[in-house]
Order: C-alpha cells, then sequence, then structure tokens
C-alpha cells in the first residue's frame, strides 16, 4: 500500500523529525536518509520498521534540528583524526603523485565530518536517542493508518466491481 506517516518530537534545544513514505512493492524495501549523528542506530530503526512493515518501499528520512532559544549553544568540536588523515593524504599527492598545490584552512574545513557538534551526537543513553525512537513510532502509526485507509479505499472499489460484474453476468 501506499502511505505517509510523520512524527515528530521536541526535547529542550533538539527537535526530531521522522517521515516515512511508502509505495506498493512485492517485496519489503527500506531506505534510510539519516543525518550522521543518527547512523548509527539504523539498524535498530530498521528492526523496528519492519516489526511493522511485511511489504512495499518505505523510504524513510530523519532529521534533527538543534533548536536555538536554549541557554547554551552547541560546540563544535574538530575531528582531529579526520584532519591529520586529510593533510597526510595531501602529502601523499604531493610526494607520490607530483601534484602540487596546498590545502588551505577554507579546504579543509569544508571537509565533511572535519567539524562536529558536540550536542548534535546520539548515543544510547541520550533523551536525543528515545526521541528518535518515539518520533519513528509516531510515523509508524501514522503511516499504518494512512495504508489502513488506502486498503479501505480499494476494498471498496474491488467490491463496487464485483457487484458490478455479478450484474452483468446475471444480464448475460
Amino acid at each position: 500500500m501506499t502511505g505517509y506517516g510523520q512524527g515528530c518530537v521536541e526535547l529542550p534545544g533538539l527537535k526530531v523529525t521522522a517521515e516515512l513514505r511508502s509505495v506498493n512493492n512485492r517485496y519489503t524495501d527500506l531506505r534510510f536518509r539519516l543525518p550522521p549523528e543518527v547512523a548509527s542506530i539504523e539498524p535498530e530503526l530498521r528492526r523496528r520498521v519492519l516489526g511493522r512493515v511485511r511489504r512495499g518501499r518505505v523510504d524513510i528520512a530523519i532529521k534533527s534540528e538543534m533548536l536555538e532559544d536554549q541557554g547554551a549553544a552547541p560546540r563544535a568540536n574538530l575531528n582531529r583524526n579526520l584532519t591529520r588523515e586529510l593533510l597526510q593524504a595531501g602529502q601523499v599527492l604531493q610526494e607520490e603523485f607530483g601534484l602540487s598545490g596546498t590545502l588551505d584552512i577554507g579546504a579543509v574545513l569544508s571537509t565533511p565530518g572535519i567539524l562536529k557538534s558536540e550536542a548534535a551526537m546520539i548515543g544510547p543513553d541520550d533523551a536525543a536517542w528515545q526521541a528518535v525512537h518515539r518520533a519513528l513510532e509516531e510515523a509508524l502509526e501514522a503511516l499504518d493508518l494512512d495504508r489502513r485507509r488506502e486498503g479501505g479505499r480499494l476494498g471498496e472499489q474491488i467490491l463496487d466491481r464485483v457487484s458490478a460484474m455479478q450484474g452483468l453476468a446475471g444480464r448475460a
């Protein structure tokens, strides 16, 4: 069945939204779009969705948004290991491959994952972890309701067609 479901949970300083879109498919096919701070819990999210959805292609999008109206602003931390690896890769490119040029601070800072927000990282003991699960559960409930509604409409259409065929068969 096709369907849509959305769940949203707000905590102090954080808003988590889960959106599910499903289309008909003979098999179960789950596709996730997750922010980096949630990616580590994808297997758990997958288990929860598979516990409720048996068929169809389901696109699952989780969004987390830091809210600024709370006193402490999230701090950005430098990913030192990634920075070292990036600089070493630059050296290898120069020494082994004879490429010229330099890495400037703008290039380094624009590398995905170089800066991590302390407040954005979600761990199993965090309230944010629970917020993701609650938002997903709300979205699954809404998706289930939407799919049942569509199934009911399809059932009515099928019964109307059966009735029409019975009328035609009776006249024949």
